[in-house]
């Protein structure tokens, strides 16, 4: 099991809600493969989770209802709307997108995993997840390098149809 830095006790026992569970999944850092592992929000020490308001960041829906967002296409760059209206023709291509940053989940899996919208959309699909190793903060307008993966498959459930890996801002 992976947590976010915590200190733990020998022979204490913890609990635990969720998480990610991934198959193979090899850690350059511990230089080992693991053929399983789950990757969770964090542990505690109580059988029973405390009540709390906030929402496990890896099930929230992205909340792109404002309309207001037009971001123009940058220059060679790729809409939102026409990735998502022919996606097969990007896949494995290196494409420039922009976009209004509507989440982020910092240091998953060793990446930032970030939600971006431009104000198009294409059959109800109007945002875009990618991975970076860059920093973003919720609301920046933001133009990505990246390269169109599709039906991207991380097990239990955490299927991206479209994702834009290894992206990089540019400036």
């Amino acid at each position: 099991m992976a947590i976010p830095n915590t200190e733990v006790k020998s022979g204490e026992t913890y609990y635990y809600d969720g998480g990610m569970v991934m198959k193979d999944f090899e850690s350059k850092q511990l230089e080992k493969t693991f053929d399983e592992i789950t990757f969770a929000d964090g542990i505690r020490t109580t059988e029973k989770a405390a009540e709390s308001n906030q929402e496990n960041p890896h099930v929230t829906v992205v909340d792109t209802t404002d309309n207001a967002v037009n971001i123009e296409k940058p220059v060679n760059g790729t809409s939102l709307k026409e990735l998502y209206s022919d996606k097969k023709s990007f896949s494995g291509k290196s494409i420039i997108v922009r976009g209004k940053v509507v989440k982020v989940n910092n240091g998953i899996l060793n990446k930032n995993w970030v939600h971006i919208v431009d104000g198009t959309e294409f059959d109800g699909k109007k945002d875009l997840g990618l991975t970076t190793l860059d920093s973003v903060k919720m609301g920046d307008i933001v133009t990505f390098k990246g390269t169109i993966v599709l039906d991207k498959d991380f097990g239990h459930g955490y299927i991206f149809p479209v994702l834009l890996e290894d992206a990089v801002i540019i400036k």
